[in-house]
């Protein structure tokens, strides 16, 4: 039996390397092959042509997406598609995002405090804003698109709390509402996102 070939999307900072595709691995099964790889995640534009390139090089059944790659999963047509905890506003949740640094007192070099500092580089934030500014980030999300799309939103965000919430039950008509944070466990990976894909593919 052929399995299924599912591509997860990480979010921004992380890698083909992230938890949740061992997760997803883990929960789905024998039956499902996971794949992950690396996309130009500082440019929508380019992260689009590298995941569309990346669904036929390995022949993709079905997307998911979590936090700004589930941004860019909305972006896809024609695929079935998993979206979790989606940063639709990447122009706006991106520079919000901060890390905090040890700074040299101006009194006293040998002293430092701390400072919050944007955690993503303002060329990166330039992208997607001119990218949204172009493209509406619904426009691809027809009633064709909704048929085989499913929203997995957190209501413990602790990054994007419930923001978009009301705006993604107004495009979609399946949003799971699960218990999770904005990050994947495994249990909210078994819980919220392995059941939609396997009811998906009448499993």
């Amino acid at each position: 039996m052929k399995k299924i070939n599912v591509f997860y999307v990480w979010g921004y900072g992380s890698s083909p390397e992230s938890s949740a595709i061992e997760y997803l691995k883990n929960g789905l099964g024998n039956q499902f092959n996971v794949i992950s790889d690396y996309y130009a995640q500082y440019n929508p534009k380019e992260a689009i042509f590298d995941i569309n390139k990346y669904i036929k090089e390995y022949n993709i059944d079905l997307i998911v997406g979590s936090s700004l790659g589930g941004y860019l999963a909305m972006q896809l047509t024609n695929i079935p598609k998993v979206i979790i905890n989606p940063c639709v506003r990447p122009d706006i949740e991106l520079p919000k995002l901060t890390n905090e640094v040890d700074v040299p007192n101006t009194d006293n070099p040998e002293e430092t405090h701390k400072e919050k500092v944007p955690a993503v580089p303002e060329h990166i934030v330039n992208f997607y804003t001119d990218y949204i500014s172009e493209h509406n980030v619904w426009e691809n999300y027809n009633e064709n698109e909704d048929k085989h799309t499913v929203f997995v939103m957190g209501n413990n965000d602790e990054v994007l709390g419930n923001r978009y919430l009301e705006e993604v039950k107004n495009h979609a008509s399946s949003v799971v509402i699960s218990e999770q944070g904005h990050g994947n466990t495994q249990e909210s990976i078994n819980t919220f996102v392995v059941p939609e894909i396997k009811k998906m593919f009448n499993m």
